[in-house]
């Protein structure tokens, strides 16, 4: 008797999308990703880290990326990553709508591509961001 092994479908996580982004964006705009970096501001953390944290200016919405060069008339860019059917938590909207209001702009992403051409769109050619 033949036997069949199934395995589960593969189901993409955030982290997954966020890691190829930032790849890409080290190899297409290697000036801009020196300026990009992330707000680890989830995860499971034992409750005095986590206070230790909250106390550090650790705030709830704040999104998963920071791209901290000023273009197409916005002061940097923020961007969210998600997947599937997920959407921004009430918090994230909130912060979402103040740093609109502040002169950043803020994507939500849910693929690489997506990721990929909003960056475009907001930096235009990344020639002008080669390190010479």
């Amino acid at each position: 008797m033949l036997r069949q092994t199934f395995r589960k479908p593969y189901k993409q996580k955030e982290t997954h999308v966020q890691q190829a982004y930032l790849l890409w964006l080290k190899l297409s705009y290697p000036i801009a990703r020196r300026v990009t970096f992330s707000i680890p501001n989830a995860g499971k953390r034992d409750v005095k880290y986590a206070m230790r944290l909250k106390r550090e200016g650790m705030t709830k919405g704040v999104l998963d990326l920071l791209m901290c060069i000023a273009s197409d008339g916005r002061n940097g860019l923020f961007i969210e990553f998600k997947v599937g059917n997920n959407k921004l938590t009430d918090e994230q909207e909130i912060m979402k709508t103040l740093l609109e209001n502040e002169g950043y702009k803020v994507v939500v992403c849910y693929t690489v591509e997506e990721a990929i051409n909003e960056t475009i769109k907001y930096l235009g050619p990344a020639s002008k961001f080669r390190i010479s």
